[in-house]
């Protein structure tokens, strides 16, 4: 293996496991993984700017309630529908 010592705990000493050939050496499977890493954390960044987008489209342009219920769990679709002031009904 790559002689990295693994140690459950500081206490418990574990066998190696065997690392795959694809990977190839340690430098690379480092590159490797730190490209991987890096290309996940935007993936994670997207999609948390992509949900917010989202929660404000709801609630600016769909109008739907969508952002309270999810601010205020346990309202439900009833509670969110207010009547527009000045309408009858």
């Amino acid at each position: 293996p790559w002689n990295i010592p693994t140690i459950l705990f500081g206490a418990v000493h574990m066998p190696h496991l065997t690392i795959p050939e694809a990977l190839g050496t340690k430098a690379e499977a480092e590159t490797l993984f730190k490209d991987l890493h890096e290309l996940f954390a935007w993936l994670l960044i997207l999609l948390l700017v992509a949900h917010i987008g989202a929660a404000l489209k709801h609630h600016f342009l769909a109008r739907d309630g969508v952002l309270l219920r999810m601010l205020r769990p346990g309202r439900t679709a009833r509670e969110d529908t207010r009547k527009t002031p000045g309408t009858a009904g």
